[in-house]
């Protein structure tokens, strides 16, 4: 809600500068003269002469009296006044220094009130609250809620006015504190609400955008919400509007989330908008700008390479609807470049990145050089050449960076909101640098910018734990060669100070710190593991290729960097083992004994790179060394079931907090298990086949999840298929037993009592477990007793049950089944002898059960 406001103007009076202040409809201009205040005053036609002091001027029209104003007789000027058509009914004496009018409420005609609207000056040294006590005074003076709410709301704007000119926090928060008092006073219903909500989220965006308190953004989505739910039929054609509104504030929140609905509500939000606005209209490129933007933001999120090609395409589509002196063209070309920068991360052609580079560098001609964004697009143009150094490894590239963020900085004011991001990344590059080149200046230069950078970033911003770990990480890079206790107490108090901070990474953090604390003791480990990688990476830079010791040193390295790690926390650790490991999984021949050891050890540390990154490249990584183990590991060896057993802890990893991309690897993997278990022996596929079942049958008794059980009998059966065992058969028929027990279908308990009989007519009489077999099956037909009422299954049951005590009477959990059985036969009967036994037989199971 903004009104009608002068142009900005400072005029010289009395030795001051007096500034326009928008706030209401109507001029006021107060002067710190002693004699006069000015202002326009809108009146009724039918109004007579108002009484003036004969030297003051003014003229009168039908609509309007201009006009100076005096108490009379008095040389002071009014503060509050209140007129009628032949006197001044009060006044109050205001502050001489600071000339405040708290209001012009009214002027009388008769028996009609027409309330005042008006701007105001104020003078450029006055305190910042003034304008606040002005409006708060004239709130208070003010009678109906109409009045008040207007009042409120155009101070409101004044205060967002001005801190558009001076970035001040105060004035943001007073905008926003003007608009939540006028928010309060308007119903669901009142014609004003919608103005009001949403002035408010364009209030807590800026301030988001200034401090960036997530709370901000929250509240800021929240009304543009409610927006929705309010607008009336006959606005539905802002409806595609306010979702780009809308959609454009969850895209800013899913950046600093972790939460997969967020960036899902806004592609959703963001597509609305675009099916309700017109080809022709001037918002659509803004909507698919910030479309294609959401794109990306969900790529980098559950890495779906999908998401990058849809975010290029739209982003080029939304591109080309502008023309070539569009002013917002330099921005679109900015965000072109950032998908085309993920694609090349993951198809490492150099022309993304070069177009990429010529994206943010037409971006950043475009604009002048005293332009505010134009530090912005150089740094983006900087960053192009930052990842095309990590492919290249040209030194001239990192340079180029370095020089266009150094570069940046020198044209950005020190207030500017991007500071200390760009001072970070300016950091960054440094560190990037230092691994090339390895000199101590660019990992000190790295740490000290970096640090200013953190220095900047407001208490709660949403940033500021990321670039605390940022920092954190940078210190332990320069530790890793100094081994200096100065970096690592200082990594301490940085984790410290990030745990003490709202962060969705709490837990994560205050393990790091711990693992942190601890290391003050390991300082002598870490730096005796640091000399031996040293050394064995001197040893491999003097190899020749094919060296038959560098599938060793490759393995012993991968260790030595995850032991590193352990103590450490640090990503490149853990990324070095497993490049290591993987190397030396790679020249190892297929013959070699100790192939299948460093799969299992490659599996092992991706499977934890994995729970470190969420990168799904890792869990598949996982998957494929523990089956390439199973793969390369005789049928007779000892150590066989227990890579089964690990494989098929990954196929049973927990699911429902698990991260998408962990969910997307492993239903593939059980999507490919048949093709799978036919690359391997009969004997090796029916081990993992009965052990997965296993596992999945346990589970399900566990958590109660249909689809274990089914998976559950889908593996029994296809390890019955490579080689039927009694065993297995038996497991078979527990499988459909607990899943009857779930389902209570016939077919169930029909299928179990079919594959135990199988199972007890395929084992032999002395099978050591003929008695665990025998009595699930009449623990069957007991259930089928009681599902259809049939004597006779109750027999068999019994029948079968005392078969399996007589051959392991020592078994109580034979005794008590058997028991049970005969209790419902005693019901049934009333036959005492019955009862007797069964009684006889749980006192015998209590007592071996205690043996």
């Amino acid at each position: 809600m903004s009104a009608d406001t002068p142009p900005w103007e400072t005029r010289q009076m009395c030795g001051k500068n007096w500034q326009w202040v928008s706030l209401f409809k109507v001029q006021l201009l107060i002067s710190p003269r002693p004699h006069a205040t000015m202002a326009h005053f809108t009146v009724s036609p039918q109004s007579s002469q108002i009484a003036l002091k004969s030297e003051c001027s003014g003229y009168i029209t039908p609509d309007s009296v201009e006009l100076e104003i005096y108490a009379g007789g008095s040389d002071q000027p009014l503060g509050l006044i209140t007129l009628t058509s032949s006197q001044i009914e009060d006044h109050i004496q205001k502050d001489t220094h600071v000339r405040k009018i708290a209001s012009l409420p009214s002027i009388r005609e008769q028996t009609q009130i027409l309330t005042l609207s008006f701007h105001v000056a104020k003078a450029e040294d006055t305190q910042d609250e003034d304008l606040l006590v002005l409006t708060e005074s004239a709130c208070q003076s003010l009678g109906s809620d109409l009045d008040k709410l207007g009042l409120l709301c155009r101070a409101g704007d004044a205060f967002q006015s001005r801190f558009s000119s001076t970035n001040s926090l105060t004035d943001i928060n007073n905008a926003i504190k003007m608009y939540e008092a006028a928010n309060s006073l308007t119903l669901q219903d009142h014609k004003d609400k919608i103005n009001v909500i949403k002035t408010l989220a364009q209030f807590h965006s800026a301030r988001f955008t200034k401090m960036g308190d997530s709370d901000d953004i929250d509240k800021a989505i929240s009304f543009q919400q409610q927006i929705l739910l309010l607008l009336p039929h006959d606005e539905e054609a802002n409806r595609g509007r306010i979702l780009h509104s809308l959609g454009g504030l969850l895209m800013c929140r899913s950046r600093y989330t972790n939460d997969e609905a967020d960036i899902s509500e806004t592609i959703i939000t963001l597509k609305k908008a675009q099916n309700l606005t017109p080809t022709s209209d001037s918002l659509l490129p803004f909507i698919l700008r910030n479309l294609g933007s959401s794109f990306q933001i969900r790529y980098q999120k559950l890495k779906n390479t999908d998401d990058i090609t849809h975010s290029i395409d739209v982003l080029r589509t939304a591109t080309s609807l502008l023309s070539e002196d569009h002013p917002d063209l330099p921005y679109f070309l900015s965000n072109l470049g950032a998908p085309l920068i993920s694609r090349f991360l993951i198809q490492g052609n150099l022309a993304d990145v070069d177009e990429s580079a010529s994206f943010a560098q037409k971006a950043a001609d475009m604009l002048a050089v005293d332009h505010p964004d134009r530090p912005i697009m150089l740094s983006n143009l900087a960053s192009s050449f930052v990842h095309r150094f990590r492919k290249t490894k040209n030194i001239v590239d990192i340079d180029k960076a370095i020089s266009l963020r150094r570069q940046a900085i020198t044209l950005m004011h020190v207030d500017h909101v991007d500071m200390p991001s760009i001072l970070c990344n300016l950091g960054n590059a440094y560190l990037r640098r230092f691994e090339q080149t390895g000199a101590s200046f660019d990992i000190d230069e790295a740490i000290s910018i970096h640090r200013d950078g953190v220095q900047l970033f407001p208490a709660n911003h949403v940033e500021l734990v990321g670039k605390l770990f940022d920092q954190r990480n940078l210190l332990l890079r320069r530790l890793r060669r100094t081994h200096q206790s100065e970096d690592l107490e200082e990594a301490i108090a940085i984790l410290e100070r990030a745990v003490s901070l709202k962060s969705l990474h709490h837990s994560y953090i205050s393990d790091q710190l711990q693992a942190l604390r601890m290391l003050k003791g390991e300082l002598h480990t870490l730096a005796k593991y640091d000399d031996e990688i040293r050394e064995k990476n001197l040893r491999l830079d003097v190899m020749l290729a094919g060296d038959e010791e560098i599938p060793a040193i490759r393995n012993e390295l991968g260790l030595l960097y995850f032991l590193s790690f352990c103590l450490t926390g640090e990503l490149e650790d853990i990324e070095a083992s497993k490049d290591n490991l993987k190397s030396c999984v790679n020249l190892t021949l297929a013959d070699d004994a100790a192939l299948p050891t460093h799969h299992d050890e490659l599996g092992s540390i991706s499977l934890r790179k994995f729970r470190f990154t969420g990168d799904e490249v890792d869990i598949e990584d996982a998957f494929f060394s523990c089956e390439q183990s199973i793969y390369f590991t005789p049928k007779n060896d000892e150590k066989l079931c227990e890579r089964v057993d690990r494989l098929v802890y990954l196929f049973l990893l927990p699911l429902d907090t698990a991260p998408s991309s962990m969910r997307l690897a492993i239903t593939a993997r059980w999507k490919a298990l048949d093709e799978y278990l036919a690359s391997l022996s009969a004997e090796n596929a029916s081990v993992l086949s009965e052990r997965l079942g296993r596992s999945l049958l346990l589970r399900f008794q566990r958590l109660d999840d249909m689809e274990d059980a089914n998976r559950a009998i889908t593996m029994y059966n296809k390890a019955l298929y490579y080689n039927v065992t009694p065993i297995r058969l038996a497991k078979l028929g527990e499988a459909y037993f607990r899943r009857f027990q779930r389902t209570g279908a016939v077919s169930d308990i029909e299928n179990a009592i079919a594959t135990q009989q199988r199972a007890v007519d395929q084992a032999t009489e002395d099978d050591p477990f003929m008695p665990r077999i025998l009595n699930p099956l009449g623990i069957s037909f007991l259930h089928l007793f009681k599902l259809k009422g049939n004597r006779l299954d109750l027999h068999e049951a019994i029948r079968l049950q005392r078969k399996a005590v007589d051959l392991s009477r020592s078994d109580h959990l034979l005794l008590s089944s058997l028991g049970s059985s005969l209790l419902r036969l005693a019901e049934l009967s009333g036959n005492l002898k019955d009862l007797d036994e069964s009684i006889s037989l749980q006192q015998e199971a209590s007592i071996r059960s205690r043996t």
